[in-house]
């Protein structure tokens, strides 16, 4: 049976992967028509007209809200393959899944990439390397008092695939393991020589860097309160490369203003950072943009992975499905 493919649009940084010797070879195995569009359209008619009566969706991006309403269940495709894992966060899920299409995602597909930064703004903190940056283009030569990461307790709020990733780096450079999470990974903590405890309390009192690593869902929402951050001693780190929901709203402005602490952050409770709002004047803090998962290693394994989904849906063996 002969199938047809569409990717409405993309991220530039998949480009080399579409234009790819690779690419072509591996759509040629899968599908009789592959329609990709290159001019990033997020128009709804557009998207719309893009993906009627195809059979599959490859998407390295959000869809549009308000295209598969319009589509209908009889031109809807058979299976949108999501090229990441928060679906649900920049989707409209359930109008795609009225019409009867199904929804995969990718899972841990970027945990290296996302540990990797992670440790980046950890040293980032630790070493004060965008203060110091700042002050030299302006003129100055600091030397500010900067301390390591050997020997320092690090404090992760979900032991996850990103987690575990990030607590072998910080392991590798002598930093101690504390960690929480609902599900316990006994033999993975023991093999960093680490510990558990149930209590974020505790957690935020006994770490010099704190790092979130937890999905954002209704067990999570808002579960890191103003009383947990005010448990961080003076001159401690909290770094946030998972999700801003998990963090009560306002909660992390207010400790961060307080001034005697540090925080490195990729993600945001409205993206993109409003240009008014309060935390891009605190020189505390370390910004990135939402970025920490895009590498051009991770850009060829979405387009694998998510073509990979697509495969196990043909043979009649779905996987990964939202």
């Amino acid at each position: 049976m002969s199938y047809s493919l569409v990717i409405p649009a993309y991220d530039p940084i998949s480009e080399p992967v579409l234009r790819s010797d690779w690419f072509d070879a591996r759509c040629r195995e899968l599908f009789s028509q592959v329609f990709v569009y290159h001019d990033g359209s997020s128009q709804v008619d557009q998207w719309v007209e893009r993906l009627r009566g195809q059979d599959f969706v490859l998407l390295v991006g959000a869809c549009p809200k308000g295209v598969f309403s319009q589509l209908g269940p009889n031109d809807s495709p058979k299976l949108v393959s999501f090229c990441y894992t928060g679906v649900e966060t920049v989707n409209d899920v359930a109008e795609i899944q009225a019409q009867g299409t199904v929804c995969t995602r990718l899972v841990h597909f970027d945990d290296y990439a996302i540990a990797e930064h992670t440790l980046a703004l950890t040293l980032a903190c630790t070493r004060k390397i965008v203060q110091v940056d700042r002050e030299i283009r302006v003129g100055h030569w600091p030397k500010p008092t900067v301390t390591q990461l050997k020997g320092k307790t690090v404090g992760i709020l979900g032991l996850g695939g990103i987690g575990k990733e990030y607590a072998k780096m910080c392991y590798a450079l002598g930093a101690k393991i504390l960690a929480w999470d609902i599900v316990q990974d006994v033999g993975f903590i023991q093999s960093v020589e680490g510990e558990f405890t149930d209590d974020l309390d505790y957690l935020m009192n006994n770490s010099q860097i704190v790092s979130v690593h937890l999905a954002a869902n209704d067990a999570t929402f808002g579960l890191i309160k103003s009383h947990h951050l005010a448990k961080l001693n003076p001159g401690s780190i909290i770094i946030n490369t998972a999700r801003a929901e998990v963090i009560e709203a306002g909660a992390m402005y207010e400790r961060l203003a307080q001034g005697d602490i540090q925080g490195g952050f990729d993600v945001w409770e409205k993206e993109p950072l409003a240009q008014d709002d309060p935390l891009r004047e605190l020189e505390n803090v370390v910004h990135t943009s939402h970025n920490a998962y895009r590498t051009i290693e991770t850009s060829w394994r979405t387009i694998e992975l998510g073509l990979n989904n697509i495969e196990a849906f043909i043979s009649g063996h779905p996987q990964n499905m939202v």
